[in-house]
């Protein structure tokens, strides 16, 4: 692994510009966040016609991911009851024994086209998981979210969420049904959600390759010799097999670690250091 590590000219890492928190990076790490993002397809018939029947409330949707086929039932209770609060219509993609207390306005179904879903005009929220790939499709179509993780890094992924203004975490251990309706509809109602996601969909689509277009097959793939100059980060990684690659010293640092090898001077403090020093007698 470690010399895996030493020889590689190219890291493309799974974030996006507008996701990631600022922080100084090589020329030969490449963001490819998004890789899965892409206009909204049309409905089927019968999902537009139900997406049509929520009028100027509009319509909630909720899914949890293809790794979370089935809830727990306290929980699953919890959001039906939540959900069946609100004045908008709700898709919930659910496998599994219908939950109590299921309101007239949600519809339970099995698949569903998430991103076709996200993408249309009459959506309100995204009550989700917090799953990389669904937080990308949902920055990519500017949806404001309710986050509510469940394992891995659902947790990291709805932090940068909430702190970039898009939406807001919850923690399913606590979660309340009123915890879950005050947030639904502090996301639908308060402009400043969709406003800052529309922001960072607007800052994700503003780069010069789409993600797929950034992640050739090898780095040689991404720019191969003789060619002009590159104008991305996956070219300048690649290209001619004599070219330097731009890559970090400490790539070159063996894997023993050492001792320091210059001196480091500790001053403690005490409290007679923070003690005047009194002047001599005139």
């Amino acid at each position: 692994m470690y010399e895996l590590v030493h020889e590689s000219s190219l890291w493309m890492l799974s974030t996006d510009v507008a996701l990631e928190f600022p922080r100084p990076t090589l020329p030969n790490v490449v963001y490819v966040g998004g890789i899965l993002t892409k206009p909204a397809s049309p409905l089927p018939e019968d999902l537009q016609t139900w997406v049509n029947g929520a009028n100027e409330n509009g319509f909630v949707l909720v899914s949890f991911g293809a790794g979370v086929k089935y809830l727990p039932e306290d929980i699953a209770d919890k959001l039906a009851h939540a959900l069946a609060r609100l004045p908008q219509r709700v898709i919930w993609r659910f496998s599994g024994k219908n939950p109590r207390n299921l309101g007239n306005n949600t519809k339970l179904i099995e698949w569903l086209p998430q991103n076709d879903l996200l993408g249309d005009s009459n959506i309100k929220a995204f009550l989700s998981h917090g799953g990389l790939n669904s937080i990308f499709e949902t920055m990519y179509h500017g949806v404001p979210v309710v986050g509510i993780p469940l394992f891995g890094d659902h947790y990291d992924t709805m932090t940068r969420v909430q702190a970039k203004g898009m939406g807001i975490l919850l923690n399913w251990k606590t979660l309340t049904e009123d915890e879950l309706y005050n947030a639904l509809v502090k996301v639908i109602n308060n402009p400043s959600y969709r406003r800052q996601a529309r922001k960072l969909s607007e800052i994700h689509k503003d780069q010069p390759a789409h993600p797929v277009n950034r992640t050739p097959a090898s780095p040689r793939a991404a720019c191969p010799a003789p060619s002009p100059p590159a104008t991305d980060r996956s070219g300048q990684a690649g290209g001619h097999r004599e070219r330097p690659r731009p890559k970090s010293p400490a790539q070159q640092l063996e894997n023993t670690p050492r001792p320091l090898a210059f001196p480091v001077n500790l001053q403690l403090a005490s409290p007679c250091a923070a003690r005047p020093v009194p002047s001599p007698p005139a």
